[in-house]
């Protein structure tokens, strides 16, 4: 079956914003129907105002969140939002007639990023992945272990707490297998206890005998 004809190369996607940005599309959109409901329906529009006019009141909403205050009190609306639409009616009245992008610019840094993009997976496959002794993986960045999964866009991929995000290797979970993995590990927690033990009975020990002589003492 054949398809329609759609010419949208190079258009902007603006689906990217709404599915990006739901919550702010939606404060938004609160903080125009204040607007028309407190003076008139697009009176905004009317312009006319310098761009010192909406940037004012937009520091002055950013001031108000910084001070710990969410929402403004005159509409009930947040000021992050109140910012936001201040900017964006700046952008809309006094730099609507402004290309978007800097077509040339913007065409380079998408084929630059593009290639740093896709050099950086390039380099992952290529990387063997490097585990402890217990089976861990360790992180190619910090080299400590991290043994937590991430779920992003619907791939699996391991993020550490230097903020290293990378595929995770096939057998990555336990290499040397669960049971060997395990016995290691008890193995040196009972090392341990055993090495700590002697400190901990004559601390004890020490302990015990204090106390029995403050209970003699108190006899005498």
């Amino acid at each position: 079956m054949s398809e329609a004809l759609r010419f949208n190369e190079g258009k902007p996607k603006l689906s990217y914003f709404m599915r990006s940005f739901p919550w702010m599309t939606a404060a938004v959109a609160r903080v125009k129907e204040c607007g028309a409901n407190k003076y008139e329906e697009d009176n905004w529009r009317a312009g006319n105002k310098p761009d010192t006019e909406y940037l004012d009141s937009m520091y002055r909403h950013m001031d108000y969140f910084f001070s710990g205050e969410f929402y403004d009190q005159d509409s009930g609306c947040s000021h992050l939002a109140h910012a936001v639409w201040n900017l964006s009616a700046l952008c809309e009245l006094n730099y609507k007639d402004e290309p978007i992008i800097d077509e040339a610019l913007f065409a380079e840094r998408m084929a630059h990023w593009a290639q740093v993009k896709a050099d950086r997976k390039e380099r992952e496959q290529e990387r063997e992945p490097e585990y402890n002794k217990y089976g861990d993986l360790l992180c190619p960045r910090c080299h400590s272990e991290v043994v937590e999964q991430e779920w992003i866009d619907g791939e699996t991929f391991m993020e550490c707490e230097c903020g290293e995000v990378f595929d995770v290797p096939d057998g990555w979970v336990n290499p040397q297998g669960v049971d060997k993995v395990m016995e290691e590990k008890e193995t040196d927690t009972l090392g341990k206890v055993i090495e700590t033990m002697p400190t901990f009975i004559e601390f004890f020990t020490k302990l015990a005998r204090e106390v029995q002589d403050k209970m003699e003492g108190k006899k005498r």
